[in-house]
């Protein structure tokens, strides 16, 4: 990877955001069609979160490290973590993401395709459902990513010092994952109406513009979330589905 796998989830939940938002300001989308898509996107959300819990966890356990734990069982204990993380079979097996996103897959050709279609960017909406169609789900790809720039920072480990250098950088890391997921929790508990007012699948036949308005402001949340590759904010969707975000930093 080009970017730090913290940069890929945020331009990944931007674009669920977006293409959300999109789908709520289409008059052509019904309401049914609507509740439909909110739905599919709460079962993505629920994926991406669970496949990225184990990776925050690890970042946490490298955060507590110090100076005196080099060249013990603490470190050899996060390393042997990252392995079972790293396999296959620990997505197949013991947290049977592969066979929910295989799920999803066929409720996203059955019931979202045909409304995604309509959308003006359609092409760049479908561009998220790679994320679960290709190679059991790009998600699997990027949480693979991940561990494998925390094990490049454990191989790096030599002195005390270098503890307390990855233990900030685990924690940055940390720090990205936890507020885009949360981004995406909040978009979760806003379409189930787990907040105080009325969920959006409530609200999908009679208060779109309300819709709209939140979905605004949890877009502007991530586009605002600082990453280890620089802060994005929202940029434009190609033709071929690539979100460009807009380097800010510096």
């Amino acid at each position: 990877m080009t970017e730090h796998s913290e940069v890929e989830l945020t331009k990944l939940a931007q674009q669920i955001l977006l293409m959300t938002e999109s789908a709520t300001t289409d008059r052509q989308v019904a309401g049914r069609e609507l509740r439909h898509l909110l739905k599919f996107i709460v079962k993505m959300v629920q994926v991406v979160d669970q496949a990225f819990q184990n990776v925050y966890l690890t970042l946490t356990e490298i955060k507590l490290l110090k100076p005196s734990d080099l060249g013990t069982e603490a470190v050899t204990d996060i390393e042997r973590d990252l392995e079972l993380i790293f396999s296959r079979s620990w997505y197949r097996d013991t947290e049977e993401i592969c066979s929910r996103l295989h799920y999803l897959t066929r409720l996203y050709k059955q019931q979202i395709a045909p409304i995604v279609s309509k959308l003006a960017q359609h092409q760049a909406w479908q561009q998220v459902f790679q994320l679960i169609d290709q190679y059991e789900g790009r998600i699997i790809f990027l949480v693979r990513d991940s561990v494998e720039e925390i094990s490049q920072l454990l191989t790096a480990l030599q002195t005390a010092e270098d503890i307390k250098t990855i233990s900030q950088l685990a924690n940055q890391k940390r720090k990205a994952i936890h507020e885009v997921l949360q981004v995406l929790r909040d978009l979760q508990n806003q379409i189930l109406g787990l907040s105080e007012s009325d969920g959006f699948l409530e609200m999908t036949d009679s208060s779109r513009a309300e819709i709209s308005q939140s979905l605004h402001i949890l877009i502007d949340k991530v586009t605002q979330i600082n990453t280890a590759g620089g802060a994005y904010v929202a940029g434009d969707v190609t033709a071929g589905g690539d979100f460009v975000g807009r380097d800010v930093t510096g």
